[in-house]
């Protein structure tokens, strides 16, 4: 069944071009709180694994180069690495259901992806103290007490957030993407490395996607 072009053309929603066959996925996508919901229900059934490489796997590679030592700690800069959330928060708020859900596979796409990297090549970075950040202390203690320093190529955050900004196609969310990829540096959670793992992972996951999605319009045409 083809998705009518007037739910996916709702006013104030970012229009998906062409008509894909309707799943279950973008049958709970149709509303703001399902698709929140649905985001819910993927961090939830993806987490576990993340903590699981995290705390299990001792580190065996060092990742690091000398351009990482002149990358400065910027503390302010938590607030952009975990506007993530927000950024998914905004998205599920203005995008149609097929859009989103397109967001959410190229997401889930590079989480499992990344998830062969945190196996195949574990590393821990070595992140300042929370008493380094001053005033913002406390942030990093929560940040640090609930993820550990392992699972760090490819950048699972920078991935994600690129995957989501540049799925989009106004350029504000793209230099938001960009921008959280980016603080992965000055929040002292990634090596350089780690970064453009990420972006790799991103761009092949979007590519994926797209390519799946595109196949599937043509199968329904026929």
């Amino acid at each position: 069944m083809q998705i009518a072009t007037a739910t996916t053309e709702q006013k104030g929603m970012t229009r998906c071009p062409g008509r894909l066959e309707s799943t279950v996925l973008e049958n709970w996508n149709h509303s703001f709180i399902g698709r929140v919901a649905t985001t819910v229900v993927l961090i939830g059934i993806t987490m576990p694994l993340y903590m699981w490489i995290n705390h299990s796997l001792s580190p065996r590679f060092d990742l690091s180069i000398s351009l990482d030592e002149t990358i400065p700690f910027l503390p302010w800069t938590i607030f952009l690495y975990l506007s993530f959330y927000l950024m998914l928060l905004v998205a599920a708020g203005v995008c149609a259901a097929p859009e989103y859900g397109r967001i959410q596979k190229s997401v889930l796409l590079a989480n499992f992806l990344c998830y062969a990297g945190f196996f195949f090549f574990p590393s821990h970075y070595p992140r300042p103290l929370p008493m380094d950040a001053g005033g913002l202390r406390d942030f990093y203690g929560w940040l640090y007490a609930n993820d550990a320093p392992g699972n760090t190529f490819p950048s699972i955050h920078a991935a994600a957030s690129l995957c989501t900004g540049f799925s989009m196609r106004k350029i504000g969310w793209k230099i938001w993407g960009a921008g959280i990829a980016i603080s992965i540096l000055t929040v002292k959670q990634h090596f350089i490395v780690d970064l453009i793992g990420g972006a790799a992972v991103a761009a092949l996951s979007i590519w994926i996607v797209r390519l799946y999605e595109g196949r599937r319009f043509h199968e329904n045409r026929n």
